[in-house]
């Protein structure tokens, strides 16, 4: 499953991933979220890979992904910053490991990964509490 909540206000995309999820689901949700209005303004991302059991991406999909992101992030100011997290040990926190150590192709793509969401939104500037986890939805605003 791949869900998506995206902040215009705060220019942030909060991402879920959980159970099985099939890449090419993901892919139609990601050019959806592309059409969104505020979509080209969002400067920080948190994902929740911490239910993610499996998923048919592969290593060759994973670097092409990166490759778009890079290409779209050109006319963009400054980094975009991904921020990932998962328990340690888990699958989809070797998986964000994975994306982190391709994106560094980018210096555009900025990726760190995470045990912890509250460390995770504080990397992304988010003051402590602005983010929370309720019930399997992400909420933000503003403290």
């Amino acid at each position: 499953m791949f869900s998506y909540q995206l902040f215009k206000d705060e220019k942030i995309l909060v991402v879920v991933h959980a159970g099985a999820e099939d890449y090419r689901v993901q892919q139609r949700l990601r050019r959806e979220l592309a059409a969104q209005d505020g979509y080209n303004e969002i400067s920080r991302v948190l994902i929740d890979m911490s239910a993610l059991e499996t998923t048919n991406i592969d290593g060759r999909s994973m670097a092409g992904q990166l490759l778009k992101l890079d290409a779209e992030y050109q006319t963009r100011v400054g980094q975009m910053r991904f921020a990932f997290f998962a328990p340690a040990g888990s699958f989809g926190y070797s998986l964000a490991r994975q994306f982190q150590g391709l994106a560094e192709i980018s210096d555009r793509i900025r990726v760190e990964v995470f045990e912890d969401g509250d460390d995770a939104c504080e990397w992304l500037g988010l003051n402590h509490g602005t983010a929370h986890y309720l019930g399997g939805e992400f909420q933000v605003g503003h403290s």
